[in-house]
């Protein structure tokens, strides 16, 4: 694939910001520097009586753009090519025009076949790319770009700001993952809180407990849960739906610090540690959780790739020793996440034994079989706070 080509509209936008052709300008300019692409020149011109157009020429190809400030609306067209990413650039212009409603369509230009392509950039040099067959949702609202869309060999596909969060084919090497193993270490859990999980999968398998009595699931995107809940609930099971489940809409840390809740167990579901969902994988904010957790109770949270994050993942270990007495890592295999081996880690202040016999999956009957211990190395790393945390965004 040569290129990335977005094609898009805005609707029901305020008649003055698309007539402001200085306030237009300044933002396509903005746009373009979010990409850091390499401006050659721009020209931008207001009719009379309304109505803006206007074109940045790149290095890397073009931004444009074409008002109807009387129908409030907007066309514009985003062409990249090389490494330079576009949809920061349309963050930047949807932040300025506020649409109540936006469409666009993604294309990759110059690829060997007629497809669309979606791509996952996995560090400076590799990038995973999965065609979609069809797409199902596709909006930037909260602050993120949300996109459902089936592929052939994976089923549905849940991505966030380019990431895969989950396929139909995968997500159970995940989510029994991430939730079973502290399950079954706190016998008789009757609350649970699940950071993050809009997608509702971690919620089901927490419901398989009969013992559980609530599951607040706090997360701070209320696009991603109704979406979920609409397009994904042949593969949540409906959880999101289910009457022990009490959706919060929040950002989670902030939910920690203000709500007086004690829990059994914490399941860490978020996306990576990118933006804002860097503040959940910090010092101080496992601190907070475990002031959450009643008398010994367990929190787990993934760690990312065990190919690509590895001084992350050994980060993350070595942040919660500091805290909880017993912490055990390890791992899953899931094929459509980097490197394809998962990192996660288990904290308490019980005794893990690896080789207590775990139930609810069949992925590996006990830690031991699933340990990635190897991976971890006590002279490398470092404790993640708040104040070195950007140093391991993704």
């Amino acid at each position: 694939m040569l290129g990335k080509h977005i094609v898009v509209e805005f609707y029901g936008c305020n008649f003055e910001k698309l007539n402001n052709l200085e306030e237009i300008r300044k933002t396509m300019l903005e746009a373009t520097k979010a990409i850091k692409a390499h401006i050659l020149g721009d020209i931008f011109h207001r009719f009379n009586p309304q109505g803006v157009t206007g074109i940045i020429a790149i290095s890397e190809s073009h931004l444009s753009i074409h008002t109807w400030p009387e129908y409030g609306y907007a066309a514009v067209d985003i062409f990249t090519c090389g490494n330079v990413e576009p949809w920061e650039a349309l963050k930047v212009m949807k932040n300025y025009f506020k649409p109540k409603r936006m469409t666009y369509k993604f294309f990759g230009r110059g690829g060997k076949e007629d497809a669309c392509y979606f791509e996952e950039k996995l560090d400076s040099s590799v990038s995973l790319a999965m065609k979609v067959d069809n797409v199902i949702f596709s909006d930037l609202a909260d602050n993120m770009k949300i996109d459902i869309f089936e592929n052939k060999r994976f089923g549905k596909v849940l991505m966030i700001d380019g990431k895969i969060q989950l396929t139909q084919a995968d997500e159970r090497n995940y989510h029994e993952a991430i939730v079973h193993p502290a399950m079954n270490l706190v016998e008789d859990a009757r609350r649970v809180l699940i950071v993050g999980g809009g997608d509702g999968c971690s919620a089901r398998e927490v419901l398989k407990y009969d013992n559980v009595e609530r599951i607040d699931l706090v997360d701070i995107s209320k696009t991603v849960v109704d979406t979920s809940k609409k397009y994904l609930s042949d593969i949540n099971e409906g959880a999101l739906e289910h009457e022990k489940v009490n959706v919060i809409i929040s950002e989670a840390r902030k939910y920690l610090e203000e709500c007086n809740e004690k829990y059994d167990v914490v399941i860490v579901d978020s996306t990576d540690p990118i933006k804002d969902a860097c503040k959940l994988f910090t010092l101080e904010f496992y601190d907070l959780v475990k002031k959450k957790l009643r008398g010994k109770g367990a929190m787990v949270t993934h760690a990312g790739s065990l190919f690509y994050h590895v001084y992350f993942f050994t980060s993350v270990v070595k942040t919660l020793k500091q805290l909880f007495s017993s912490v055990f890592p390890y791992s899953s295999w899931i094929p459509s996440y980097p490197g394809g081996l998962w990192g996660f880690v288990l904290a308490s202040d019980s005794e893990i034994d690896p080789k207590r016999k775990i139930e609810g999956t069949t992925l590996f009957d006990s830690l031991a079989e699933a340990s990635a211990e190897k991976f971890y190395c006590e002279a490398k790393g470092k404790i993640i706070t708040d104040e070195n945390i950007r140093e391991f965004e993704f």
